[in-house]
């Protein structure tokens, strides 16, 4: 079990995503990011563009609160199934 807790990464959610830097940072230091979320629409395609196989998080409203809390449940409930 020790093995195995080792060979996780370490998991990271990146909060207004932009286009995807601190992304880039989070996987190239070695994280598993689980989610972006960004409320700009332009900045959100564009991260989709340089991210197409993460889930994603869009916040159509500038009030996400629950939004944002049901869009992050579902991204991890993909990942841990």
């Amino acid at each position: 079990m020790a093995d195995e807790m080792r060979k996780q990464r370490a998991i990271a959610v990146d909060l207004f995503a932009g286009a995807g830097g601190m992304t880039l940072g989070f996987e190239q230091a070695g994280f598993d990011v689980l989610a972006s979320v960004e409320i700009d629409p332009i900045h959100c395609t564009t991260h989709e563009f340089n991210f197409p196989y993460q889930c994603y998080v869009k916040v159509l409203n500038r009030q996400p609160g629950k939004k944002l809390g049901i869009g992050l449940k579902l991204a991890i409930s993909k990942l841990m199934w």
